[in-house]
């Protein structure tokens, strides 16, 4: 998907089903298929999300070109089924393979919102859930990022989800100013108070930008896509800025998020 690329676990010629143990008992070593399958759990798991991430890709961006008459049901049925993916995660998944699985959460949950064929445009409801993913979507790579025993497990791919993100996220903020600019809502609660957005997103917009930049001085041809962010960001920020001096706030951190700190070479 980050590739934008046609993939499908759903065709006749690569519907495999996962591994199950051909017969019970031990084998010759002592050791049961069923122990041994159970260490593959967190694979297989993944695994389920691919198929999850399947159906919905080929139906909303590849193959469905008919606008659905009820477009925010389906999408629903779709984030739905990943959030169930989520809650159902094996207990025998490592804690540092957790986060991983929530940042596939987050980074699915904002693509299956995003405007389609199928769905010409958010409701209010996939709005601010897509703005509060990618901002969660956001802190949660600073801490993994800023992680060196799992900082190694990512790869120029992520430098795209990064992108993918932060451009779902500025065109968001873009075109929805006045639902999203004033206090925090969420997708229950569209009018809950809470801390001023505008910080909120400034804060997430840099974040990205840093994130980026560090993919580009590891992987060089990375380093376009925060050129290309920079240069999108620059009139979203114009505006955000705006909006916080209207509001007489000033300037500086917002509780709760992490900081990006470039971390060294690796």
């Amino acid at each position: 998907m980050v590739l934008r690329r046609a993939f499908s676990f759903s065709d006749d010629s690569v519907s495999v089903a996962l591994r199950s143990p051909p017969y019970g008992g031990a084998g010759d070593n002592g050791v049961t298929w069923e122990s041994q399958l159970q260490k593959l759990d967190p694979a297989f798991h993944l695994l389920r999300m691919r198929r999850l991430q399947s159906a919905w890709y080929q139906e909303l961006f590849q193959s469905g070109r008919t606008p659905y008459e009820d477009p925010s049901r389906h999408v629903s049925a779709y984030t739905d089924e990943m959030r169930l993916w989520w809650k159902s995660t094996p207990k025998s998944t490592p804690s540092w393979l957790r986060p991983m699985y929530e940042l596939e959460l987050l980074y699915s949950s904002v693509y299956v919102m995003s405007p389609s064929r199928r769905v010409a445009s958010m409701s209010d409801r996939e709005t601010v859930s897509t703005f509060e993913d990618c901002i969660a979507f956001s802190d949660m790579m600073v801490v993994a990022l800023g992680d060196a025993d799992t900082r190694s497990c990512y790869t120029p791919h992520e430098a795209l989800r990064l992108y993918f993100i932060g451009d779902r996220f500025l065109d968001t903020i873009w075109k929805n100013q006045d639902r999203l600019l004033g206090p925090t809502r969420t997708p229950d609660n569209l009018s809950a108070s809470g801390p001023d957005n505008a910080s909120r997103s400034i804060r997430c917009i840099e974040q990205l930008t840093a994130m980026l930049g560090d993919f580009g001085r590891r992987w060089g041809r990375s380093g376009d896509l925060q050129i290309i962010f920079n240069s999108k960001s620059e009139v979203v920020l114009a505006m955000l800025r705006g909006q916080r001096r209207r509001s007489g706030l000033v300037a500086g951190g917002v509780d709760g998020a992490p900081s990006y700190e470039t971390p060294p070479l690796t």
